[in-house]
């Protein structure tokens, strides 16, 4: 299987709390994989410690959960063994 990945990262600013339960984790029995780096437009430098949350959907549409990840000291991120769906990469820096 093969995956592409396309990210466009959105600054939001949160204006109230809310209390949302955690969603369920998917299950990584799959054969797919989406990896990234995350560096600066400016000058493509890595930026460490962004969390990443991947989220996924199967190909009809049900939801399939989401996973959390860290970059790491070069940038890198990658969330493995995936099952065929839909996904959505988001990027908050902390």
């Amino acid at each position: 299987m093969r995956m592409i990945l396309s990210l466009a990262f959105v600054g939001l600013v949160a204006t109230a709390q809310t209390t949302v339960p955690p969603a369920p984790r998917i299950t990584q029995n799959g054969d797919g994989t989406i990896k990234g780096i995350v560096s600066r437009p400016d000058n493509a430098r890595p930026i460490p410690d962004v969390l990443i949350t991947l989220v996924g959907s199967s190909i009809s549409g049900n939801k399939l959960g989401q996973l959390n990840t860290i970059t790491d000291a070069s940038g890198a991120f990658a969330f493995e063994n995936l099952p065929e769906g839909a996904y959505l990469v988001l990027a908050i820096f902390r």
